[in-house]
């Protein structure tokens, strides 16, 4: 559970709410969005994926890696569809509004909502820390820090992808806490003081 008082500015309005850093969780109006399978599970992966991809989508051959890379599928082409059947129907019987979520054009999948708000906190964390560091604002590094929740998608670390993504995320947290002022190490927030540290 994500914890009390960190603000998420999609929690002030209507849309899909979408917690990717630390534990995965997804939220329509503030209610939780139930994808079946579990974290392991090839329809959260795969939702996973194309709402991070955002508009620019995934190539098809890229997702067939990320999904089924790992050589255990004999048939990944057949599965990749059959996951985006079940997703489109899990979709279609959602609480979300009427729509077709996932498109393809020319070899890529893309997440299209329309005008359904879709809040990521992975991505507001990328794009936060990637202004302050740049701007050298205080009060936005600590905002990229307040928004580093924990490890992107902690629950399917053993994924290729995560793995790439999770390591440019860190090193922005990372860069992110060591851009703030030089303060005590009990005031940099994610910093835990060590016995060596002492």
């Amino acid at each position: 559970m994500k914890e009390e008082g960190t603000y998420y500015p999609a929690r002030d309005r209507e849309g899909l709410t979408v917690f990717m850093m630390g534990s995965i969780m997804l939220e329509y109006n503030r209610k939780p969005l139930q994808i079946p399978g579990g974290p392991s599970g090839k329809v959260l992966q795969l939702v996973l994926i194309l709402l991070y991809s955002g508009e620019e989508g995934v190539h098809r051959e890229e997702l067939l890696d990320m999904l089924y890379g790992n050589g255990e599928c004999s048939n990944p082409s057949g599965s990749l569809r059959a996951t985006v059947f079940r997703l489109r129907k899990l979709l279609e019987g959602s609480e979300l509004p009427p729509r077709e979520y996932i498109r393809t054009d020319g070899g890529i999948y893309r997440w299209d909502g329309g005008e359904l708000p879709v809040y990521i906190d992975a991505r507001d964390f990328e794009n936060t820390a990637k202004v302050a560091l740049r701007n050298h604002d205080e009060a936005l590094l600590k905002r990229a820090c307040s928004l580093y929740q924990g490890e992107f998608l902690a629950q399917l670390a053993g994924e290729k992808w995560v793995s790439v993504v999770g390591v440019r995320l860190s090193g922005a947290f990372i860069s992110a806490v060591c851009g703030l002022p030089a303060v005590s190490m009990e005031e940099k927030p994610g910093i835990q003081r060590t016995s060596g540290d002492m």
